[in-house]
């Protein structure tokens, strides 16, 4: 008899209680890592981002904002008007520095070429009718082109011996009423 108690398996029987702590501590696990990993991949995410702005710093161009400029248009008796924020992009650092106004100008020197620029660009949105400016893609694209060619013609009359044009202009604001 002393044989067969050694013999015999103990037997245990594991209670709910273990599996409901196994599934309480993965929870938990969840809980915490989860942020973290978001965490983890935002700061990635934000330094690849970060460094792909720092590489486009080195960009071809500068970036000159005109102010926003309302001119009646051709034929309208004062009805239509146009009302255009022009965005330019030059080629060269040199030239940004002919749109500052110089603070202590003396009657006689030269205008910088943003005053020159807004004239020009209100005498192109003044000879255009309604038809013309109608704010479709291909009527934009023709304007802002049209309007780019006289800006880089009166550049080079006013400053040939600087060097530089205007590359690219957008609206950055074009409304008709």
């Amino acid at each position: 008899m002393a044989d067969e108690a050694e013999n015999e398996d103990v037997v245990v029987n594991k209670s709910g209680d273990s599996r409901v702590l196994i599934m309480m501590v993965l929870c938990m696990a969840v809980i915490v890592l989860t942020p973290l990993g978001v965490y983890y991949a935002m700061g990635t995410f934000l330094n690849t981002a970060a460094e792909t702005v720092a590489n486009n710093s080195s960009q071809d161009y500068e970036e000159i904002v005109m102010e926003k400029i309302t001119v009646n248009t051709q034929g309208s008796r004062g009805q239509h008007f146009i009302q255009v924020e022009i965005t330019l992009h030059v080629s060269k650092k040199e030239m940004v520095k002919l749109f500052i106004e110089p603070k202590d100008a003396v009657e006689g020197d030269p205008k910088s070429l943003k005053k020159v620029f807004q004239a020009k660009i209100i005498d192109a949105l003044r000879m255009r009718k309604m038809e013309d400016i109608d704010g479709s893609a291909a009527q934009k694209r023709k304007l802002a082109d049209d309007i780019r060619r006289i800006l880089n013609h009166t550049k080079m009359q006013m400053q040939p011996d600087v060097e530089g044009q205007v590359t690219r202009l957008f609206f950055s604001q074009y409304s008709i009423q």
